[in-house]
């Protein structure tokens, strides 16, 4: 998540709900954005997150120190 502008351009223009875009923007727009909690976001409005995240004890922000 190199370019943060970027993602917050491209999720401003995208078709999401807005409680959805904003929920993600509000994430990325503080001084240090936390990408973890922001992939666990994104996860949870496409309805994925939460039942692998619950069916596996996926630590999101573990995976992403590893990358």
């Amino acid at each position: 998540m190199k370019n943060t502008d970027a993602l917050i351009e491209k999720i401003q223009k995208c078709n999401l709900q807005k409680k959805d875009k904003k929920a993600l923007l509000k994430i990325l727009q503080t001084n240090e954005p936390d990408h973890s909690k922001f992939i666990e976001t994104l996860l949870k409005i496409l309805s994925v997150g939460s039942k692998i995240t619950d069916l596996f004890d996926v630590d999101i922000g573990e995976i992403l120190d590893k990358i």
